[in-house]
């Protein structure tokens, strides 16, 4: 989630440029959505405690991506969200597809709004891992 909300800052001004264009309710849309999928992205890093007070992954996670399985946990939300939302339900459940998907099979991002939160995520690990 750290990782996460230190790049939430950048979204707006990266969604306003992107969609300068469109109409202030579609670009507010689309900002919320892309800030929604930042959030959530890796929602499926599942860890629990050990017996030695440490950080684990559960067995299961060794089966899926993280990304799958936050395709998993969400898939219900999603569904419910499109109930009231159905524009932005869409457009998550198209995002957190996509980022389930292998990196090495998934292709170019089906959405600009898509694309920024796996280029910020990108970002992001490269920054962290710098220190």
């Amino acid at each position: 989630l750290v990782h996460s909300m230190a790049l939430m800052s950048l979204v707006r001004p990266i969604v306003e440029a992107l969609y300068g264009r469109y109409p202030e309710q579609e670009m507010a849309m689309r900002v919320s959505v892309t800030q929604c999928l930042l959030l959530v992205h890796d929602i499926g890093k599942v860890w629990t405690v050990g017996e030695e007070s440490r950080p684990r992954r559960l067995a299961m996670d060794a089966m899926l991506s993280h990304e799958q399985w936050g395709l998993r946990y969400l898939t219900p939300l999603l569904d419910r969200l499109a109930m009231t939302w159905p524009e932005g339900a869409a457009l998550l459940r198209l995002g957190v597809s996509y980022l389930a998907e292998p990196m090495e099979t998934r292709g170019y991002a089906p959405d600009l709004c898509v694309d920024v939160v796996r280029r910020l995520d990108q970002w992001g690990t490269g920054m962290d891992r710098l220190g």
